[in-house]
């Protein structure tokens, strides 16, 4: 995990003026290497967009609230995530293995599955589930227990993921407008 802040990233949190001397010398660069057309327009749709980062910048610190709730939820979601293989394993009638190996071997699964480069990454998920679960699973048992995993933790998410977005598009749609933005403040 990254400890420290890039410049950059400081940079264009912080100094207004300097990220538009940047994108206003980018884009001539861009114009004049005839890698961008209507330089006018680029910068003023990429200026109206910093102008929306730069705005939700001013608020990082300024409240703990939503950072402390984004945390607990990023914590409760990677839980049940790992901790899907456990239920799995136990849904063969197996009970040697405490929850927290289970979760651990789980995220090394993760953690494999995302240094294996597209478009091999799902057959690098699937046999780095047989490598660390084989232990925990008998011989005939693993590769029907990868497949069940492989469905909840992977494919159950496109379908479910059509049913909220067909949900969501018939909700009232939120408006974030800066009045909102300033009661968070």
């Amino acid at each position: 995990m990254q400890q420290y802040i890039h410049y950059s990233d400081y940079l264009f949190c912080v100094s207004k003026r300097a990220t538009d001397k940047i994108l206003r010398k980018g884009i001539w660069i861009f114009h004049k290497l005839h890698l961008c057309k209507h330089p006018e327009e680029r910068y003023e749709k990429i200026k109206q967009e910093l102008a929306v980062f730069h705005e939700s910048s001013n608020l990082f610190g300024k409240t703990w609230k939503p950072y402390l709730t984004t945390c607990i939820l990023t914590i409760v979601q990677i839980a049940c995530t790992c901790s899907i293989p456990y239920f799995i394993y136990r849904s063969f009638g197996f009970l040697e293995q405490p929850i927290n190996v289970i979760m651990a071997a789980q995220a090394y699964v993760s953690m494999v599955s995302a240094f294996v480069p597209l478009p091999g990454a799902s057959g690098g998920a699937e046999g780095s589930f047989v490598l660390f679960f084989r232990s925990f699973f008998s011989e005939g048992t693993i590769i029907p227990a990868m497949v069940v995993w492989r469905t909840m933790s992977y494919y159950l998410n496109f379908p479910i993921g059509c049913i909220c977005t067909y949900i969501a598009d018939r909700l009232p749609k939120l408006s974030f407008g800066s009045e909102k933005m300033k009661e968070c403040a």
